[in-house]
């Protein structure tokens, strides 16, 4: 597929895995509120446990024969990967062009996901790809493999879904009026994308009138630029208060900044991260 450098693209991560229809289902939300064409995108790398190294164990002659039965696995395994990736592109777009007016195009490569998302950037939007895959589909307390890696290497907008995706009505902020939250909430205001929604701006951590007020203030910014919104402050640990509030206030999806300098830097690169993404009940929009 020859890709329009002009244009932004919506981009789903695809693999064929229980939550990619929801994954489907997001992007199709998210292009049709920015107005963007939907990208359907499955990327095939290599097996990352790869095989034991077996070969120095042998003599030549089978050390030969084992490496040649080897490499025509490894081949069959990659026409294989092929042919089932563009099985699950062919059926996703048949299944986001029913659902989703404008245009939906595919690609495959044949590279690590960051890797193919990185050679997309300038014309990705947002991207859109699953909690897990089917290596963890009986393990809803595991991220899938590639979440954390795309996570901290994408410079645009992440949104990760677990199952299930029904557009959100209200959306909660996760700040702490540092500059990146800061920007956060500004690039919430500008966007398209969360326009109508009805936007939960939640402070975390010792409750105090400066935070009130740090709180109240952006609260305002929010409703001078047309949103009803609305603050709260909350004692607790930050995963477990956040998954509390999304439960409480019936929440649909959950934004925050990456990569600050404050508390919230050190909880994305550190495990609170993960075990957000992990508890969430909700899709979570990671910014830049």
């Amino acid at each position: 597929m020859v890709i329009d450098n002009q244009t932004q693209q919506t981009i789903a991560c695809l693999d064929g895995s229980q939550v990619s229809r929801a994954v489907c289902d997001a992007a199709a939300w998210c292009a049709q509120r920015l107005e963007t064409p939907l990208l359907l995108l499955n990327a095939i790398e290599r097996d990352p446990y790869g095989a034991a190294d077996l070969t120095g164990q042998l003599g030549f002659g089978a050390r030969t024969e084992l490496l040649q039965a080897l490499a025509d696995a490894d081949a069959t395994r990659s026409r294989v990967a092929l042919a089932h990736g563009r099985a699950v592109l062919s059926e996703a777009e048949a299944y986001a062009e029913a659902s989703f007016a404008g245009q939906v195009t595919t690609l495959q490569r044949h590279s690590p996901l960051l890797d193919a998302l990185t050679e997309l950037s300038d014309v990705t939007r947002l991207v859109v790809m699953g909690r897990q895959g089917d290596a963890h589909r009986d393990s809803e307390d595991r991220l899938g493999v590639h979440v954390e890696h795309v996570a901290r290497g994408l410079k645009q907008p992440l949104l990760i879904i677990r199952d299930g995706f029904s557009p959100p009505d209200q959306v909660m902020l996760a700040y702490d009026g540092s500059p990146t939250a800061e920007q956060a909430a500004e690039r919430m205001m500008e966007s398209p994308l969360l326009t109508g929604l009805t936007i939960h701006v939640v402070m975390i951590g010792e409750i105090t009138s400066e935070r009130e007020r740090i709180v109240h203030a952006c609260v305002n910014r929010f409703q001078d630029a047309g949103f009803n919104a609305r603050g709260a402050n909350s004692v607790g640990e930050i995963a477990a208060a956040i998954c509390t509030y999304q439960s409480a206030h019936s929440i649909g999806l959950t934004v925050m900044g990456a990569y600050g300098h404050s508390r919230v830097r050190h909880w994305l690169l550190g495990s609170h991260t993960s075990e957000l993404l992990r508890v969430s009940t909700t899709p979570v929009l990671l910014l830049r």
